[in-house]
C-alpha cells in the first residue's frame, strides 16, 4: 500500500516458479495467497494475487539443469 510516496507492507505471500521446469514452453498461471501483516496476528485469507507468465526457455538447458540437480540429490543421499 502506498500513500504520498510512503509505502508499508500490509500482506505477504510466496510465489513458486517450479512449473517452469515442467512446462518450459507454455504459459504459467500462479495464484499467490496473501497473509495480512498489519496486526499482531496474521490475517489468513487477506487476498490473492494471480499472475500469468509466458516464458520462452531453452528446453535443453532446463533438461540439463534437472539432470544435474537430480544427480546432486542422489550423491547427497549416498553420503
Amino acid at each position: 500500500m502506498a500513500v504520498d510516496d510512503a509505502s508499508k507492507a500490509v500482506a505477504r505471500g510466496t510465489a513458486h516458479f517450479s512449473d517452469v521446469f515442467k512446462f518450459p514452453q507454455k504459459k504459467i498461471h500462479i495464484i499467490v495467497p496473501l497473509i495480512g501483516t498489519g496486526t499482531q496476528e496474521a490475517i489468513v485469507g487477506f487476498g490473492v494475487i494471480e499472475c500469468w507468465f509466458q516464458l520462452t526457455c531453452s528446453v535443453g538447458l532446463i533438461s540439463s539443469f534437472i539432470q544435474r540437480r537430480t544427480a546432486n540429490k542422489v550423491m547427497q543421499l549416498r553420503l
